[in-house]
């Protein structure tokens, strides 16, 4: 093996697509230690490179490489693999270091390091200062003494967490591993039916505890807490494993070895295949604690999420996700901040489930883990929306013709909701009876219709700015709610009453305005009598304040059946601090509303609170009218959670 020399990602990449036919984006994220990212970015740049002589394409969740032209494609595949000089990369002279010194029996001189590498000795003295430092959290040390070398010290099991943690591919990127251990894994990953993602996971695994046994490192003991491992499928599998593994090359493995080898499985992510589940049953005391978390999203977020809906795969993965953080097994997931910006209601939601797990299980919930449990809820609240978001039925009446119709529906798809219905007519069928039977109607026929249903009239060409006008001039004139594409309108402008636009005055603190609101809306009989005084014991309790800029206080309104939906805009000077705006809703029973509103509503609001630019324009507006136009000319701003810190 030439310890000084790698191929680079990008090629690996391409032998790994040429050998494996196909592999997902987070299979390939997973075997090359790093994010989906940067393996999504790496193939982008593959296929920039190979230009016309072949593509990597994305089918069915999984890429594939399809070449066009093979001689070209050979051309351009030896320039991407060949060999680089990686001492160049300081991770590349952390790897080779690494593998010099948990693979020598005695210490290593730093002048055969300088040697071997053919660099300077100040980067070796460089390089060793700052791997000290990313092996300090595992407790190992890095020790020597002059002239006669340095040497690893620390427990076996935290060196083989550090690499498969850190430095997996810069240590055991080329590792043979023989053709019957990989038969084995397979055939115990079917067994189980393991995924493919899982079983990449187990090899890995496998390859740093094979190699250690082999060079006379195998475990001998293992702490306490993973004893009880012995008890599970997890120990099962790899126990098979291992006993199959002795017998092939016959030796016999330390039982230590088997519950290492559990330790990915018992960490993985939920199996994918309900067979899967079934081999690894999640436990009974979970199903309590998914229930505390929902029951403490109601409490702090007014979101109602049906146990039903969530409970049984949640479970699994609060199963999973405590034995990763019981027995430090860390999955890498998606960028945080990316969630944190894409799913601001998912997000806080999982901040919410990370505080009640820890305090119930005292353990700490990593940021990977809470960005799991974050795309949980965004599914969640994603396949409620699908649910829940009525049709919306639009006649186009066209005096032109079928094609001029089907253009102008082109048109209306790029604006309206995508659960719109659309049906073409022409003038002759579009009687009173026919039209009132639709939610909208556009039309290029400039003779009146005879209908009951808001009418928009358009020229044959026209553009979309011209129908979000018309669109916006409609609802704001006869206050008409029409589902609107995602990012085309404002969802607080659609249940914001006139007579609910309130200018705060700046003398006064958020708490005094809001009961100015609260005052307001009693007056007009939108509230019950008892509405101020649990705002007041809500308050006292957490406050409802997003950050200085924008507040969000609801809370159960026992009067009526609708939200109730009040703003208050507070023209403070620019510098100034403390709330600008204030968005203040009364909720109905939780049996007349859908949570998916307040869901909506919710998203826009942090994404609104996390620009601050955005803020303080709609504190200065000073009425409904200006609010509402500048909502429509506005496009609904992305969140920036770092404005929020």
């Amino acid at each position: 093996m030439d310890n000084r020399r790698k191929l680079s990602r990008p090629a690996q990449i391409i032998r790994y697509l040429e050998t494996r036919l196909s592999a997902s984006n987070e299979a390939l994220a997973l075997h090359f230690g790093v994010g989906p990212k940067t393996i999504t970015n790496d193939i982008r740049d593959l296929n920039r490179l190979m230009s016309a002589s072949g593509t990597i394409e994305m089918e069915s969740g999984r890429y594939r490489l399809f070449i066009s032209d093979p001689e070209s494609f050979n051309q351009v595949r030896n320039t991407i693999c060949e060999r680089i000089d990686s001492f160049n990369l300081a991770t590349n002279r952390y790897g080779y270091i690494f593998r010099r010194l948990i693979g020598q029996a005695a210490p290593t001189l730093i002048d055969d390091l300088v040697e071997e590498m053919s660099i300077g000795r100040s980067t070796v003295v460089a390089d060793l200062s700052r791997l000290k430092k990313e092996l300090s959290p595992y407790a190992l040390r890095i020790t020597g003494i002059p002239n006669v070398g340095i040497e690893l010290v620390g427990d076996e099991l935290q060196i083989r967490l550090f690499v498969l943690e850190n430095m997996f591919e810069a240590v055991y990127s080329d590792y043979p591993l023989d053709d019957d251990f990989v038969e084995i894994i397979e055939d115990a990953a079917e067994e189980y039916h393991l995924d493919a993602v899982t079983t990449e996971s187990f090899t890995r695994w496998f390859t740093v505890m094979i190699d250690r046994v082999l060079t006379d490192h195998a475990l001998v003991g293992m702490p306490g807490k993973y004893l009880s491992l012995k008890n599970t499928s997890a120990f099962g599998l790899a126990d098979t494993v291992i006993n199959a593994i002795g017998r092939r090359i016959q030796i016999s493995i330390p039982a230590e070895e088997s519950i290492f080898l559990a330790l990915p499985i018992v960490g993985m992510r939920t199996p994918s295949h309900e067979l899967g589940r079934e081999q690894f049953p999640a436990s009974s005391e979970n199903t309590e604690l998914v229930q505390k978390i929902l029951d403490e999203i109601k409490s702090e977020m007014d979101l109602h999420v049906p146990a039903d809906a969530l409970l049984k795969e949640f479970v699994y993965h609060i199963t999973f996700m405590q034995n990763r953080m019981r027995y430090r097994v860390y999955v890498k997931g998606l960028s945080l901040h990316d969630i944190e910006s894409e799913y601001p209601v998912a997000f806080r939601m999982a901040e919410v489930a990370k505080r009640v797990i820890e305090r119930e299980t005292e353990l700490t919930v990593i940021e990977d883990e809470l960005g799991f449990i974050a795309s949980y809820f965004q599914v969640f609240l994603e396949e409620q929306h699908a649910q829940s978001e009525p049709s919306y039925r639009v006649a186009i009446v066209s005096t032109s013709g079928l094609v001029s119709a089907r253009l102008i529906q082109t048109q209306l798809q790029k604006v309206m909701s995508g659960r719109t219905e659309y049906q073409i007519l022409t003038l002759n069928d579009a009687d009173a009876a026919t039209l009132d039977r639709f939610d909208l109607v556009v039309t290029t026929a400039w003779s009146e219709l005879v209908t009951t249903t808001s009418i928009i009239e358009l020229s044959e060409f026209f553009d979309n700015r011209e129908f979000l006008r018309k669109l916006n001039q409609l609802r704001y004139d006869k206050q008409v709610d029409i589902p609107i594409a995602a990012g085309a309108h404002s969802l607080l402008v659609s249940i914001l009453d006139r007579s609910r636009f309130f200018i705060l005055s700046p003398d006064k603190t958020y708490l005094e305005n809001t009961l100015v609101m609260v005052d307001q809306l009693s007056e007009q009989g939108a509230i019950d009598s008892g509405f101020k005084q649990r705002l007041l014991v809500r308050e006292a309790k957490s406050t409802m304040v997003l950050d200085e800029g924008v507040a969000f206080p609801h809370l159960a309104n026992a009067l009526g059946s609708k939200v109730v939906f009040a703003m208050g805009v507070v023209p403070r000077p620019p510098g100034n601090s403390g709330v600008r705006v204030i968005f203040l809703m009364g909720l109905p029973d939780k049996s007349d509303y859908d949570d998916t509103m307040l869901v909506k509503i919710y998203d826009e609001i942090i994404r609104l609170a996390g620009n601050r630019s955005e803020i303080d324009q709609i504190s200065r507006i000073t009425s409904y009218k200006d609010f509402f136009f500048h909502m429509a000319r506005t496009p609904l701003p992305s969140y920036n959670p770092e404005e929020l810190r």
